[in-house]
């Protein structure tokens, strides 16, 4: 049943995502709530914010939901609810919504959901930036590579063959390679290349299989700490806020579970949820399998379990996001400097191999003569 139930809640996330995605760019859809929560609180009515929101948007898709939006408004729905209707924001922003609406903190809770979005951007910017210099290494590195394979050492093995020398198996190996790429070179390249984005896309991008890709990161341990800095980073300030805001826990962890994009978290998330709902502690929750230490650091269980027996949870929680956020940002400062010695290795191993080739018949004919 709880499988059943956590399968449909992962179908439902995901297309929600898909077509709150295809509403316009995350820009836009931050434009639409940060406007309404200053019209908002200037003292302007929903539909009227809502009205003057759409005349400045520029996205038809993203025009057409706020015109549904306001239709369910005037015809009498919370906002809340028509927001769940239109999927224009994922369900634990949602939850927000609602509870902001019933405290009477509508505009206060919609920059919360803007902030929490500027946040999950600027990381995702941040990541991309570090990345870019050492993407651009490792393909210069491979451009030259086979650059030299496919057009210089075919010509090497021309001069090789005259000189009647003995080649060692690398040379004739690479030279193999080169001959094999002047041949079909034209044809194969382009399917390795398409064969590598496609590999990357089904491996890290496409929500239904990046599980995969979660998975091999996690299996290294500076990927698994990158993973769990961004995971707990996101933890804190969700379950922070929502409990806040007064959430009841289960119902915000439930958030935190539709929030996250890994998979073995989500998991961690369905069982802690299952095990509060039955009644249990966070120290009974945490400690029902002895590898969620690898998700979840003990100190920071630890943390929690104080806080639930001081009565102390949201403000951990918040605590614990800002603690991780700092991680994150100085991780996201440092990955390049992380990343250049692995492929100053890897470019290190490619030249040396393509050196040793050209240079050690060349010695051998030295040493013959």
């Amino acid at each position: 049943m709880t499988t059943a139930r956590a399968a449909t809640t992962k179908t439902t996330t995901e297309e929600a995502k898909k077509f709150s995605r295809s509403l316009g760019s995350v820009g836009e859809k931050e434009y639409v709530l940060e406007n309404l929560s200053m019209l908002m609180a200037s003292g302007m009515g929903v539909v009227q914010a809502l009205n003057a929101i759409a005349s400045e948007v520029h996205s038809k898709p993203l025009r057409r939901a706020i015109a549904a939006l306001t239709d369910d408004v005037e015809a009498g729905l919370p906002l809340s609810q028509a927001i769940s209707s239109s999927r224009l924001l994922p369900a634990y922003f949602v939850s927000l919504i609602r509870i902001g609406e019933e405290s009477g903190q509508l505009p206060e809770h919609l920059q919360v959901i803007v902030d929490q979005q500027q946040k999950d951007r600027a990381f995702k910017a941040k990541v991309r930036s570090a990345l870019l210099y050492p993407s651009l290494v490792a393909i210069v590195g491979i451009v030259i590579g086979i650059a030299i394979t496919w057009f210089i050492l075919p010509r090497l093995a021309d001069l090789f063959s005259q000189l009647d020398a003995d080649l060692p198996p690398l040379t004739e190996f690479l030279i193999a390679v080169g001959a094999f790429l002047q041949v079909y070179g034209v044809f194969v390249m382009p399917l390795v290349i398409a064969g590598i984005v496609a590999l990357g896309m089904v491996v890290f991008v496409l929500p239904s299989t990046r599980h995969i890709g979660h998975t091999l990161l996690f299996n290294f341990s500076s990927g698994r700490s990158i993973m769990q800095q961004i995971e707990l980073a996101r933890m804190g300030h969700i379950l922070g806020t929502l409990l806040r805001s007064g959430l009841p826990l289960t119902d915000a962890f439930r958030s935190l579970r539709e929030a996250t994009t890994f998979r073995m978290y989500a998991k961690f998330y369905d069982a802690v949820y299952e095990a509060i709902q039955a009644g249990a502690s966070f120290s009974d929750a945490f400690g029902a399998d002895k590898k969620n230490h690898l998700l979840m650091p003990l100190p920071i269980q630890q943390m929690i379990v104080s806080a639930q027996q001081s009565g102390r949870l949201a403000d951990t929680f918040l605590r614990i996001g800002q603690i991780f956020e700092a991680r994150m940002e100085s991780t996201t400062k440092n990955l390049a400097t992380l990343l250049e010695p692995f492929l100053l290795v890897l470019v290190w191993i490619g030249v040396v191999m393509i050196a040793l080739a050209v240079i050690l018949p060349i010695y051998g004919l030295v040493g013959a003569l």
